[in-house]
């Protein structure tokens, strides 16, 4: 089969480049960055040719030509927590926590590279340009995550759907964060209306939730109560790992959930919906098998 050519722009294009250029693809049209920093050589384009730049979010990137699926094979063997979506033939690849940070390792082997490069390029990139080019210390610029992640200040709640979807399920108010483990507890109240999640309970005035969770951690815990703080149940919620930007939390929901009632009886729910994200390539078997592990865990607990 004919080499495949590949097109990169972004603030993944360091990573990318090193990724695909070690599986054997031909580097096309190179930033003078790239260029130097590979040592470059002008080569033939293949007449394969596939194009990835960054999503407008930043979050991941879009992967456009027809043998884009073999770019997504090259990209699911190191990344652990890749989402893949396809929509119209073209391709959306999210990178979670993990995936950011295997990236920012594989970058930092072609240049120096601060901690958690790639999400801080989200929310400050000429700053991490500037940090890597002069004095100032990457810690520094890292505590621009977590300089909000007070007693009292609110944080957005970005539960992201498999197929791209953004719910925003409120603001929580940080109740405490513990800075060396990066735990969080959040606390929401809700005005009424609806029902709980797989309980088949109301939602009534005064309701509040205290979500529990941390960086990195491949759920969310949702605990119920009335406004006479009576226990009504619990969620918990397995997604990618939670990463932490200064104005919210952000996951990608995995569908696949676990249901306590007050009595402490456990139901796995949602257990179909996984499975066919799952076999339609949207989650990689990786990730799957480390989400059904934990489930089994928190039901068997």
């Amino acid at each position: 089969m004919e080499k495949l050519g590949v097109r990169i722009r972004g603030i993944y294009s360091t990573a990318l480049t090193s990724i695909f250029k070690e599986a054997g693809l031909v580097i096309v049209e190179p930033s003078e960055k790239i260029t130097r920093r590979f040592n470059l050589k002008e080569e033939d384009p293949p007449s394969s040719l596939l194009k990835v730049r960054d999503r407008r979010d930043k979050q991941g990137v879009i992967v456009e030509g027809d043998r884009a699926r073999e770019a997504i094979g090259i990209l699911r063997e190191g990344l652990f927590d890749l989402i893949v979506r396809e929509k119209e033939g073209v391709w959306e690849v999210e990178f979670p926590y993990l995936s950011k940070l295997k990236l920012d390792s594989i970058r930092s082997k072609v240049l120096p590279t601060i901690g958690n490069h790639h999400r801080l390029r989200i929310i400050a990139g000429s700053e991490v340009d500037w940090v890597e080019e002069g004095p100032m210390k990457g810690s520094e610029l890292e505590d621009l995550i977590y300089s909000d992640y007070q007693p009292g200040v609110e944080l957005g709640i970005e539960h992201i759907k498999i197929g791209g979807q953004r719910l925003f399920l409120g603001r929580g108010r940080i109740i405490e964060f513990n800075p060396s483990d990066k735990t969080l507890k959040l606390l929401r109240r809700f005005k009424g209306g609806g029902t709980y999640d797989g309980l088949d309970l109301p939602i009534d005035e005064d309701d509040f939730c205290i979500t529990l969770t941390k960086e990195a951690f491949f759920g969310l815990i949702h605990t119920y109560y009335s406004k006479k703080k009576e226990l009504k149940g619990r969620l918990y919620n397995f997604n990618t790992p939670v990463e932490f930007y200064p104005s919210s939390i952000r996951y990608v929901d995995l569908e696949l959930d676990i249901v306590e009632t007050k009595d402490g009886s456990k139901r796995l729910i949602d257990e179909e919906i996984f499975e066919e994200l799952v076999n339609k390539g949207h989650i990689g078997s990786a990730l799957s098998d480390k989400i059904r592990e934990l489930s089994l865990r928190v039901m068997n607990d």
